[in-house]
């Protein structure tokens, strides 16, 4: 049969056409048997030396990440629990200097999963997606000074409930040799297509004043 390649397999009136396989091949993988996910955001509280509200500028939210391991655990079946540490940066942009703000906190999370516990069965989470979206003042004084900043961080976790298992899948054998890859050249001159007529002088892109940069801009000896 004809080389089979990845890709899309083509459609003909709505319905893919993929050439039949040419063999059944046992693979060795994870398998996921039960899944679910969690979007949330968290608040991040920030305390800040008394500050006029007026003389704050703007709040930057500048980064939220992971840090260190994700630890995921089945206390008691039907119950999945995750621990793990997000360091949060923002900086409050004031009228004269900055505030820069870097906190570490402690996220745990728990949720309910019919199959956790069942023999065989380990969990995983992923998170895909962690932001800091915003920041703001969120408390004051009894002066009406900030006292607090609030950040909040965003985060998708995709919880699996997952085994090692042998799987018969069908197969076309091994992947082709793949192609060579295309030259990525450093740099090359572009392509230089100058209006034509020239007259009147044309701006350059160079900075250069309108008119010929070796002589005047006159025309026929002038």
């Amino acid at each position: 049969m004809a080389e089979v390649r990845p890709g899309r397999c083509p459609i003909v009136q709505g319905v893919p056409q993929c050439p039949p396989p040419t063999e059944i091949d046992c693979i060795k993988v994870k398998k996921v048997f039960q899944e679910c996910k969690e979007v949330d955001v968290e608040k991040v509280i920030f305390p800040i030396e008394p500050t006029d509200p007026e003389d704050i500028e703007v709040i930057q939210c500048i980064s939220a990440k992971v840090v260190g391991d994700v630890k995921c655990e089945i206390p008691v079946p039907g119950r999945v629990n995750v621990n793990f540490d997000v360091k949060v940066k923002a900086k409050v942009i004031k009228k004269g200097w900055d505030i820069p703000l870097e906190k570490t906190i402690h996220v745990f999370k728990t949720v309910r999963l019919s199959r956790a516990g069942e023999r065989g069965l380990s969990c995983e989470v992923d998170i895909p997606l962690v932001t800091c979206l915003e920041c703001f003042v969120s408390k004051f004084d009894d002066a009406h000074q900030a006292i607090e900043v609030t950040c909040c961080v965003g985060k998708l976790l995709l919880f699996k409930l997952v085994s090692e298992v042998q799987l018969l899948v069908p197969t076309y054998g091994y992947c082709p040799e793949p192609p060579e890859c295309p030259p990525a050249p450093l740099g090359e001159c572009p392509e230089f297509s100058p209006p034509w007529p020239p007259f009147p002088p044309q701006a350059t892109t160079a900075g250069e004043p309108n008119g010929s940069a070796s002589g005047t801009g006159g025309c026929c000896g002038e």
